[in-house]
């Protein structure tokens, strides 16, 4: 559509929302030459009755707005709240850049289409997504990993880091872990347990709870073989007798 010769305008930029969360922006409507119409707005019926607020008429509201939006983004209705003002909004659940074409007796405000900026509502701890080797297995004694992207309520990717996870793993031995934000809406989180065995694991943001897998548990299986730290018993290290078998036992153990 062709520009407006009318000074119409936004009143404030557009502002940046969250998905899921509405956006209100607001039109002054003015003529070629500045002044603003219509100059009143009156809540009245069919018959020029006062009503209540509910079931507003605006009467003098001469001007007629339309928004269209790119597809993902809803835009709302116009409503006149006087002197020419009028209120509108725009929504998505899915964050980026969209295109906001507004139209003012079907020709384009000045300025138009303006930039609609929606980006990622806060993380969901049951949206994030773990994978990696250490959700089911590790060695005792070394360290074990696996990377946690994070994601809000509608599947979009945060993309910043900030938030806190905490790590359970719940068996017979001590745990180490660490929490590394990469800053990208990425978190790197790497554990280490001394005795082997099977252990509950859970990663939360506060309260809530991340997808792990099913059942959730961790497998730590013994490291490689220490000399220093197996032993050996049985009676066959002491006493022998010549064209007989002797018998001894060694028990391998790890660091």
């Amino acid at each position: 559509n062709t520009e407006t010769a009318r000074l119409s305008h936004l009143v404030d930029p557009l502002p940046v929302i969250a998905a899921g969360v509405s956006g209100e922006f607001r039109v002054q409507s003015l003529d070629e030459f500045g002044n603003v119409y219509p100059t009143w707005c009156a809540d009245v019926d069919e018959q020029g009755n006062l009503i209540n607020a509910e079931h507003i008429k605006c009467q003098g509201c001469s001007a007629s707005f339309d928004g269209t939006i790119s597809a993902g983004a809803a835009v709302g209705a116009f409503v006149c709240v006087g002197n020419g003002l009028y209120d509108s909004s725009f929504s998505s659940s899915t964050a980026g850049v969209y295109d906001l074409f507004i139209t003012e007796d079907d020709l384009q405000l000045q300025g138009s289409p303006f930039a609609a900026t929606v980006v990622p509502a806060a993380t969901a701890a049951d949206h994030c997504i773990a994978v990696g080797a250490g959700l089911t297995a590790a060695t005792a004694g070394e360290w074990a990993s696996f990377k946690v992207t994070a994601y809000d309520r509608f599947d979009n990717a945060r993309g910043v880091g900030g938030d806190v996870f905490n790590l359970d793993l719940v068996g017979d031995g001590v745990v180490d872990f660490n929490v590394q934000d990469n800053e990208d809406g990425t978190y790197d989180i790497s554990y280490r347990v001394e005795l082997a065995g099977e252990y509950a694991l859970s990663v939360r943001i506060g309260t809530a709870a991340v997808p792990v897998g099913i059942p959730g548990i961790v497998t730590v299986s013994p490291a490689g073989v220490d000399a220093e730290k197996s032993t050996v018993e049985g009676s066959g290290l002491t006493n022998a007798v010549a064209g007989a078998p002797s018998y001894f036992t060694i028990i391998a153990r790890d660091e």
